[in-house]
Order: C-alpha cells, then sequence, then structure tokens
C-alpha cells in the first residue's frame, strides 16, 4: 500500500514537471483584411522590396491570388468571407437589392423598418393618468411631514397629481412617437466568428463589413463597418456651402449644395440633420421635416483661415484643412434628441465662399438605442472613450465628394490616412488586451485610394495625365508601404507560434475606362421599351434614399427585361414583378437570348467584347436566398463598367461613353475572374486555388468547429 502511494507521488511530480514541456497552447487566429488589395500591385512592391514584412510573410508560408465572389462588390465578397459561401448562402448580390412585389430597389445590406413604441391611445392616456396618481400619492404622503390637515394634503396632492398627469399625458401624445425608426440585419447564415462566439471563444471584430445592425453573440466584441449609415440613413450625405449664385440643390451621389451670403466676415448657415421621424402621423404633416443646427463662420483673410462655431465651440480652421470633430446635436423634440460629428474642410474664401462638410456621423460615445453599431451596445462608446472619437459611417472617406469635384486630392488623402490611423490606433490597442483567441480587423483605405487615383495609373484611362501621374502615382506605393507597415506591427507584436495569421483582400481592382448604359442598351436590343424619353432630367441617388421617380418613362407592359444595381439584370417575370410580361416557359430562353447578345456586344470604336462572361444565377449560385438573385449577372472585360445613371435606374441616350470621373478604378460588375483579391498566411497553404470561401471553414478547422452544410469552401490547410 505504502509502495502504491510512493508510486502515485512520484508520478504525479514528474507529470507536472514535465507536462508543460509537452503540452499546446490553445490556438489562436488574426486575420486582418484590406479591402480591394490588389495582387498585380502588391508583387510588384513585394519584387520592388517595398513590402518586406508582406514578402517575409510569403516565405514564412503562402502567398496567392485569393478568389473572389460573383460579383466582385464589397457587400457580396465580406460576405461570402463571413459565411464561407456563395451570395445565395447569405442573400447579398450587390449593393442595392429588387424589392419583392416592386420595381423600386432598396438597400441591399439593411432594411428600413419601424419597431412600435407606444402605438395604444389608450395606453398612453393610461400611462400620463398613472403618473398622475403617482404624484397624488407621493404628494399627500409627503405632505403628512408638514401638514397635518387631511383636507389640505388631499386638496394640494389633487392640484400637484392633476398637474403632473395632464402634462405627462400631453409630453407623451405630443413628443414620444407610436414608433423608432429601427435597420433590419439582411444578411442569412452564421459568421465564422458568431458560431466561434457561441462556442466559447472570445472573438473580436474591428469594422467587418456588412455586420450592421449588430447581433448580440456572446463573447464577441464586434464594431460594425460598411453598411452603417449617417443620421440621415443615407450612405454620406456631404454639404457644400458656397457663395456661387448656381450652388444649389443635390449632386448625382447625393451631396447637397447650400447657398450661403458672405456678410463682411461673417457667414451663418445650418447643419442638416436627420429627418424629424416623431413628427409621423401628425395633423398637417405630409413628409418628414428636417432637423437643423446653425453654425456661425468668422473668416479671417489675413491668416486665411476662419473660426466656425457650433453649439457653443469654436474650432480656427486653416484654408485647404479639415477641422476636428464637431460634436452636434439636433433636437427631435423637447424629450428626444441625437447627437452626430462632423468635420469641416474651408475650400476657399475669396472670390467666393466654399465651405465642405462630412457627413453627418452617429456619435459612437453616444448612440441612440435604437441603432446598434457595436455588441455589446456600449463597446463603440468604450474604444471612443480609449482611442478618440472615429467616423462610424459605414463608407468612411471622401470619395463622393472627390469625385463631384467639390474637395482636392490633398484633403482626400489627409483624410483617409487619418481614417487608417485611427482604425489602426483602436486594432492594436485591442490586440494589446490579448483577450480573443481570434482577431479580425478591415482596413477599407486601399479600395478608396485606387478607386480615385486608377487614373494616374492607367496609361489608357482618359483622366490619365502625365504630369500630374508624376505628382500622384506615388501614392500606390505609399499605400502599400503602409499596408505593409501595419502588417509588421502586427505579426512582430502580437504573432507567435500558436498563431494562424492571415491576411487577406475581398477582390483586386481594374481600370474603370468606359461606362455602360446597360438599360439603354436594353432598349435598343428590344429587351426594354419606353414611353418617351423628352424631358427626362439624369437621376440621382436622391431618387433612391428620398423615394423619388427611379424609372424614367418605361412601359413594363411591354418590357422584358431591366437592369438594377451594379450589374443585375431582371427579367420581367410575370406573377413577380409587378407588371411582368414574360411567362415562366419563356424564362429560360429569355436568358440565352440575353446572354448570347451581350457576349456579342462590342466596342464599335475598336471591336473590344464589353463582357468577358455573362452568368445565368441556376449556374453560380446555390442556397436559401436563390430565389432573390437576379436572373443574369453581368462580368464586365477589362476597363468597363457599368454606368452611374444605368445604377440609378437612369436611361441616358448612347451605349458607351468615356469614364470622364476621378472615380476610375473599380472592380464591381467587372468579371470576377478579373479581379481576384490576395492572400497571405504563416502556414504553408495545401489547397490549390485560395477562395474567400474559404476563411471561414479554415478558421472553424483551426478551432475544431464545424460550421454547418452551407459552406461552399474548403479549409486551406
Amino acid at each position: 500500500m505504502r509502495l502504491g502511494m510512493i508510486v502515485i507521488a512520484a508520478a504525479l511530480i514528474l507529470a507536472s514537471v514535465f507536462a508543460p514541456a509537452f503540452a499546446h497552447a490553445e490556438p489562436k487566429v488574426i486575420i486582418l483584411g484590406f479591402d480591394g488589395m490588389d495582387p498585380v500591385l502588391t508583387q510588384k512592391f513585394m519584387d520592388e522590396g517595398l513590402m518586406p514584412n508582406a514578402s517575409k510573410l510569403a516565405a514564412q508560408g503562402h502567398y496567392s491570388k485569393l478568389a473572389t465572389s460573383n460579383p466582385s462588390a464589397s457587400p457580396v465578397a465580406w460576405s461570402s468571407f463571413a459565411v464561407g459561401g456563395n451570395a445565395a448562402r447569405h442573400g447579398i448580390f450587390d449593393f442595392l437589392r429588387r424589392m419583392p412585389g416592386s420595381y423600386y430597389p432598396e438597400f441591399a445590406m439593411v432594411t428600413p423598418s419601424e419597431k412600435p413604441l407606444l402605438p395604444s391611445q389608450g395606453l398612453r392616456y393610461g400611462i400620463g393618468i398613472g403618473a398622475g396618481l403617482l404624484a397624488f400619492f407621493l404628494i399627500f404622503v409627503l405632505l403628512r411631514f408638514v401638514a397635518k390637515s387631511t383636507p389640505i394634503r388631499l386638496g394640494v396632492a389633487l392640484v400637484v397629481g392633476g398637474v403632473a398627469g395632464g402634462f405627462a399625458t400631453f409630453a407623451i401624445l405630443t413628443w414620444v412617437p407610436s414608433s423608432l425608426p429601427i435597420p433590419i440585419f439582411n444578411r442569412l447564415g452564421n459568421a465564422f466568428w458568431e458560431i466561434a462566439g457561441e462556442a466559447g471563444i472570445k472573438t473580436t471584430a474591428i469594422r467587418m463589413p456588412n455586420t450592421f445592425p449588430s447581433k448580440a453573440t456572446p463573447n464577441v466584441k464586434l464594431l460594425a463597418g460598411l453598411g452603417i449609415p449617417d443620421v440621415r440613413q443615407t450612405n454620406g450625405t456631404y454639404t457644400m456651402y458656397s457663395s456661387e449664385k448656381e450652388a444649389s440643390g443635390d449632386t448625382e451621389m447625393g451631396g447637397r449644395l447650400v447657398p450661403v451670403s458672405v456678410l463682411g466676415d461673417r457667414v451663418e448657415s445650418k447643419i442638416l440633420g436627420p429627418k424629424n421621424f416623431t413628427m409621423k402621423d401628425k395633423p398637417g404633416v405630409k413628409s418628414l421635416p428636417d432637423t437643423t443646427a446653425p453654425f456661425t463662420v468668422k473668416i479671417d483673410r489675413a491668416s486665411k483661415s476662419a473660426q466656425i462655431t457650433v453649439q457653443g465651440v469654436t474650432q480656427r480652421v486653416e484654408m485647404g484643412k479639415f477641422s476636428d470633430f464637431f460634436t452636434v446635436e439636433f433636437t427631435l423634440n423637447p424629450l428626444l434628441k441625437l447627437q452626430g460629428i462632423a468635420k469641416f474642410a474651408l475650400i476657399a474664401i475669396e472670390p467666393e465662399f466654399r465651405l465642405y462638410l462630412t457627413p453627418v456621423n452617429f456619435n459612437p460615445a453616444k448612440m441612440p438605442p435604437n441603432v446598434r453599431i457595436s455588441n455589446p451596445a456600449n463597446f463603440s462608446a468604450q474604444l471612443a472613450g480609449a482611442n478618440g472619437l472615429y467616423k462610424t459611417l459605414g463608407w468612411q472617406e471622401e470619395t463622393w465628394a472627390l469625385n463631384e469635384l467639390q474637395i482636392t486630392e490633398e484633403l482626400f488623402l489627409d483624410d483617409l490616412y487619418r481614417i487608417m490611423g485611427r482604425i489602426e490606433k483602436i486594432i492594436v490597442s485591442e490586440l494589446e488586451k490579448k483577450d480573443s483567441r481570434l482577431f479580425v480587423g478591415v482596413f477599407e483605405g486601399t479600395d478608396r485610394l485606387q478607386h480615385m487615383f486608377w487614373r494616374y495609373w492607367d496609361e489608357k484611362h482618359p483622366l490619365y495625365d502625365s504630369t500630374d501621374a508624376q505628382t500622384h502615382l506615388g501614392e500606390f506605393s505609399k499605400m502599400y508601404r503602409e499596408v505593409d507597415r501595419i502588417i509588421g506591427v502586427v505579426m512582430n507584436r502580437f504573432v507567435d507560434d500558436d498563431t494562424l495569421f492571415m491576411v487577406v483582400s475581398d477582390h483586386g481592382f481594374q481600370s474603370f475606362r468606359k461606362a455602360v448604359n446597360i438599360n439603354t442598351w436594353l432598349v435598343e436590343n428590344g429587351f426594354m421599351t419606353l414611353k418617351g424619353q423628352e424631358n427626362v432630367r439624369d437621376r440621382n441617388l436622391d431618387d433612391l434614399f428620398g423615394q423619388g421617380e427611379f424609372w424614367p418613362n418605361v412601359d413594363w407592359s411591354r418590357t422584358k427585361a431591366y437592369h438594377l444595381g451594379l450589374g443585375q439584370v431582371y427579367i420581367n417575370l410575370f406573377d413577380r414583378e409587378p407588371e411582368g410580361s414574360v411567362m415562366k416557359t419563356d424564362y429560360e430562353a429569355l436568358q440565352n437570348e440575353l446572354r448570347q447578345k451581350m457576349l456579342a456586344f462590342l466596342d464599335p470604336e475598336d471591336g473590344t467584347p464589353v463582357f468577358k462572361d455573362v452568368y445565368r444565377r441556376q449556374d453560380i449560385y446555390k442556397g436559401p436566398a436563390y430565389d432573390f438573385a437576379p436572373d443574369i449577372i453581368l462580368g464586365f472585360n477589362e476597363g468597363y463598367r457599368v454606368s452611374w445613371q444605368s445604377s440609378l435606374g437612369g436611361i441616358p441616350k448612347g451605349l458607351i461613353a468615356p469614364n470622364d470621373r476621378k472615380w476610375s478604378g473599380d472592380h464591381c460588375s467587372v468579371d470576377p475572374s478579373l479581379t481576384a483579391g490576395i492572400i497571405f498566411t504563416n502556414r504553408k497553404v495545401t489547397k490549390a486555388e485560395p477562395s474567400i470561401f474559404d476563411i471561414a471553414p479554415t478558421v472553424l478547422q483551426t478551432f475544431s468547429l464545424k460550421g454547418g452544410d452551407d459552406i461552399d469552401g474548403k479549409p486551406l490547410f
């Protein structure tokens, strides 16, 4: 017996001594995402020695192209990254989607809806009466300490209770809305970080696209990215205040031009806030009024600067520079207020005054309860408290303003790198906590720079200018050196032998030299019929978000197909579309006819095929959202993309036009074979052709988790 005890004790001692040498630490995964990081540029700058950290990572493990989704639009690709499947698995086919029972499109990632708050008038009166009764009893009880007379106590309590009840009833009936606007999350499927969190694995995801509104998932800290609107519920309404006479109205992509007067050295105007939803159903209110916040500008011509004051806070802003964030409070009514943040940029003082205002973002430190941009709900505020205020808008960078000639390249770049710096600060601060085994952080500056600056890279682009190219071409190497620096920071400080480290992009890039009017092509080829196009203006973004006229003069009874979004073609199917004219028996034949004629579509200028491929939905999609897929998906050839007017429901004259916009590079609607992304890992990849579908199953395999039957991808190792 004693000998046995000695043997057991010795075994335990030996186990305690040698066990650590054989123990394996828990696996960890860190993923850095760089939206739009292009394989051609990545390889070039690696070959030139400008990306030593990326080259080191490639030598240690793996580097290759990463096949993207079809189409290769960011919301589609990042959703496929999340769930490991094609678009029919997650239901996001584009930035826009067709509303069931309508020709009108809506934002694909999020649908606006309403949540009942106090819909019953009886309940509203009941709460008011209850408040009066509560006040009556409280006063009656408290008065016993100062008044012994019951009649006096009763009389005073009745008066106070009556006043309190009356005021409460008035306030509830007047200022408390019957419902609150809420966003509905449209993506289907379970993201790999959600599966990990449910399994007890601590997870952090920063600026993850298409995660708004954020799900309440255990063990997951998440800050949403692409898909978050501004306070006006748009994808980014900027404002230009100008003394120029023609500066008034809305721009094509949603900017607002506001005329102002310069009185000596003073300018006064207002910041446009959200629609006042509390006025809904009020007598005499036909459309929701805008909330506003006043501001003043005092111009200092000698120093070429201005003092801008918003709600008691003043900042001095130099010409050609952005201010810091202003916090702006919009009053919906005496009970309800909403806070936003925005920056001004002083563009010009003379001869005309011009002042730019970024879209008003939600304030991450004070989010309204019905708008959830993070999980937990207070995570966004915690990040702001630790790292400073940051833009919450899904599309953070000022691309639209640059594209519409409202700001300069220098202002755009200054803002872009500030955004990247703040995201890096947040990511590093969260990694330093070492409280997550799974970490995902996404940067979008690569995508935005390439959208706006590709004209400096591509000598064939209509806007290419050799002199301008010498000035700005270096921004590409600067951006990729910055990407490499960030890779190095994370790799050297936070990646150990037990960590799977991946760097990925959702897609690459191509030049956008020519814009193709798809609806016009449908008209000229007999698939769409018009009632007449006289005096039809160009469409703008407000026609979408403001519920304006989206389809000018289409004769739906004689229309077989129509285009929507960035490369979706729908057949005008009977019993599906409101005025469907194509019978189901003719559906597949029409699909084939469209595909064949589109593949035969040649650029009349030089005979180049406009499309590299055209896809039928049944050939590329499989999943629960299949019925919502477009019938035809366009895959443009190198240099071509769908026109902005086609995306906005317009039917302009002419089939192909040179792209004279600064938005000169793209991937949306370009064939996915031309827009592959990139992948680096610190481990050797055994899969022959890695795909964006493979990231989710790879992460789940690392943690010995199963993802379900709806995953298309396979583990990389």
